[in-house]
């Protein structure tokens, strides 16, 4: 799911309840919550889209996902 939208349309709030919901329903192992910037991602106790990919920010080295990263084809699947 994306939530597009300016600053102050209630995003994070919308975000909250599904968060909720999946807690209730017992089905958090499936949620991820991605977010562009690091502030963002911290407001809704996610994690930024780089970190998620495994990004290293200024690496200056650029980052090839490969077919068989165990870790990113897990929570990919599972996500």
């Amino acid at each position: 799911m994306c939530i597009p939208g300016c600053g102050g349309t209630g995003k994070s709030q919308l975000i909250r309840a599904v968060t909720k919901y999946f807690l209730i329903t017992k089905r958090m192992q499936v949620m991820r919550k991605l977010a562009p910037t690091g502030i963002a991602a911290a407001e809704i106790g996610g994690m930024t889209t780089h970190s998620f990919l495994g990004e290293q920010r200024n690496s200056g080295k650029p980052h090839t996902i490969k077919p068989g990263d165990a870790k990113l084809e897990n929570q990919w699947e599972t996500g």
